[in-house]
Formats: structure tokens, C-alpha cells, sequence
């Protein structure tokens, strides 16, 4: 679909059947992950030992959340500013007095109001109007089960990675001698530096089949070593030469369709071993009436702005604006749903 004066195109890719909430190269660091559409309702979560857990990690720009916490133990209720480190609202932190009533939001914070209140068991707090600044609610409670009802507005701008996932290199509980691996749950696994299992996960994890697509591989890849996907690594097949570095990116392209297993060669290695858990979903590609138009068609290089896509977009569908749809990697999550609007930055 043509969409600016310097000839761009929309590029879909359709959203990948994974069976975790995020990608397989992430691990979902909070309890709750976030949708750009906004959303609500409710969660039983279950607790080890009294340390505060993180219930949602609210970016920048989230608008009208509320969360109420309800258990069979008093619990300790937070909102936390990421960037200082700072505790706005909760027992003990720059903000601890109750409001009134649910609709009493007593608590101001930039632009926002807040309420905060507390009960036998319970424990709520709410967000009226925008953050400006990336927060993070936590919990913490001798109870081993909480019930979590939420609500939240849409994100704006949408971030390309949804709030609540992280980058399994960033986790931090596996030991120097240990790499993480992860497989887009809340579950990370520590294997040793020493394993067979080089490469922990990929980004994207789904690609269209007979178009070239780079992909990220998690891990460091080192010179000489080389990747085959395959249904089983150890039959024959295509070897690829890869991208050296941590994390580097190659660029793959797969005659069919169908779900195969990385089978990784190390440079001082004879044998393809598979990498546990990294699988590559090869699709069909996505219909050229995804999206059927856009509005406006013509927007500023380099400045956020409001695109309407026309069509019906899915939840995990993704997009990118290209000269070129064929040389294009699609990472811009659009909001699900009929003829919806969507804040992107275009350079």
C-alpha cells in the first residue's frame, strides 16, 4: 500500500502461533504483560515466599490503569519509578496516606492523579491520565495465591516490545558461568557456558517462506561455526554461514513451510547438535488485503505521527514502511483490531 512521497510500502508479517506471551528470544519479567490496545481483567497468580514480585511494568505514556490486589494475608501494594528508583505510592514510600474512596484519586504525579487504598487483604492502586515516566507495580505478600484485577488505556506510542517481556541476555539470576535461556515464558533456564546449546533463542521466531529474513540468534557466535535448520539435525541439509558476534543477525530464506530446529557447528566441531527449544516457524506469506490503506499518506521523516491502517490487523501481527517489501523486517507491533489508529515513527 502506497503510504509517503518517498514511495515507501507497508510491510505485514501475520503474528506467529507461539504458545508463550513473549518471543522466544524474551522471558516475561512481570506477571502481567501489557497489549498497545490497552485491556482488563482477571488474574490468579501464585507467590513463593514474601519477596515483592512485579505485577505490571507500565512505559511511559499508559494511561488510566487500575489494579486491585486481593489475597488471604495483608499485601504490600507498590508503584516504583523505574528510572529513579523511587517508590511513589505504597506503605512506606513517598506516598503512603489512603484516599478516600475508589473514585478519590488524592495522589498527584506529573500530570496524573493516583489513588491508593488498602483494606483487610486487599490493597488498590490507580492511575488517572498519562505517565510520563516508566513505573513498575510490585507485590508482596505471605499469601501463596493472589487474585489481580486490572485495567489499562492504550500505550502511546506503542514500544516495540511489549511491556512485561525482556531480552533474555538481560537476565541476571544465572551464574557467571551460566548463559540464560529462555523460550518467551516466565520459566528461564541456566545452562552452562560449556553446554552444546550455543544459541538460546532468535528473533523474529516466525518468517515467510522463500523470502530472504535476517534473524537475530542469541548467543555469541564465533568464526568458522555454522547453522542448519532441519526437522532433525541429524539429517542432511542446507549449512548457513553466519554473522560473527553476540547476537548478530543473519539472513536466511526457506523453501517451505513448517517448523524446524536449530542445529548449530561449532568451528572446532564435526557435528550440527540442536539448540534446545529454538525453533524457526516458516508461514505462508501474509495476504497483500491485510491492510488495505492508510491515512495520512504522507507524514514527516523522524516525527512521531497518527497512522490509521485500514483493514483488520490481528494480535502479534507486525509492520514496517519500506521501499522495498522484500528486503524489509517488519519489528512495529500495530494495535489489534478493525480500522485502528497507530502512533509511528518513520525515518
Amino acid at each position: 500500500v502506497g503510504c509517503s512521497d518517498l514511495s515507501q510500502c507497508i510491510c505485514c508479517s501475520a503474528a506467529p502461533p507461539v504458545e508463550s506471551i513473549c518471543m522466544p528470544s524474551q522471558y516475561q519479567a512481570s506477571q502481567l504483560v501489557l497489549a498497545c490496545e490497552g485491556g482488563s481483567g482477571d488474574r490468579q497468580i501464585f507467590l513463593e515466599g514474601k519477596q515483592p514480585r512485579r505485577l505490571m511494568i507500565l512505559p511511559a505514556g499508559v494511561v488510566d490503569v487500575r489494579l486491585q490486589v486481593s489475597a488471604d494475608a495483608p499485601v504490600d501494594l507498590r508503584l516504583v519509578d523505574d528510572a529513579a528508583g523511587t517508590c511513589l505510592v505504597g506503605d512506606g514510600c513517598k506516598n503512603a496516606d489512603r484516599c478516600m474512596n475508589e473514585t478519590h484519586y488524592c495522589i498527584s504525579h506529573g500530570d496524573a492523579t493516583m489513588h491508593f487504598s488498602t483494606g483487610a487483604g486487599t490493597a488498590a492502586i490507580a492511575v488517572r491520565g498519562k505517565l510520563h515516566v516508566g513505573v513498575t507495580l510490585t507485590l508482596a505478600t505471605a499469601s501463596r495465591s493472589a487474585t489481580v484485577t486490572y485495567s489499562y488505556g492504550p500505550l502511546d506510542p506503542c514500544p516495540q516490545m511489549s511491556p512485561g517481556c525482556a531480552l533474555c541476555s538481560s537476565y541476571a539470576a544465572c551464574r557467571p558461568t551460566e548463559m540464560p535461556q529462555c523460550n518467551g515464558s516466565t520459566s528461564v533456564g541456566c545452562l552452562s557456558k560449556q553446554s552444546s546449546a550455543v544459541i538460546t533463542g532468535i528473533e523474529p521466531a516466525s518468517i515467510t517462506v522463500g523470502v530472504r529474513t535476517s534473524v537475530a540468534l542469541e548467543g555469541t557466535v564465533r568464526r568458522g561455526d555454522a547453522a542448519m535448520w532441519a526437522k532433525a539435525c541429524g539429517a542432511p541439509g542446507h549449512s548457513w554461514n553466519l554473522t560473527v558476534g553476540f547476537g548478530a543477525r543473519t539472513s536466511f530464506a526457506m523453501p517451505s513451510t513448517g517448523n524446524y530446529k536449530l542445529c548449530y557447528k561449532a568451528s572446532d566441531s564435526s557435528e550440527f547438535v540442536e539448540q534446545v527449544g529454538v525453533m524457526l516457524n516458516v508461514i505462508e506469506a501474509t495476504s497483500t488485503k491485510t491492510v488495505t490503506g492508510i491515512n495520512p499518506y504522507v507524514v514527516t521523516a523522524g516525527v512521531a505521527t497518527s497512522i490509521l491502517l485500514q483493514g483488520d490487523v490481528t494480535k502479534g501481527d507486525l509492520v514496517d514502511f519500506a521501499a522495498d517489501c522484500s528486503e524489509a523486517s517488519p519489528s512495529l507491533r500495530p494495535i489489534a483490531g478493525l480500522d485502528r489508529l497507530n502512533t509511528f515513527t518513520i525515518m
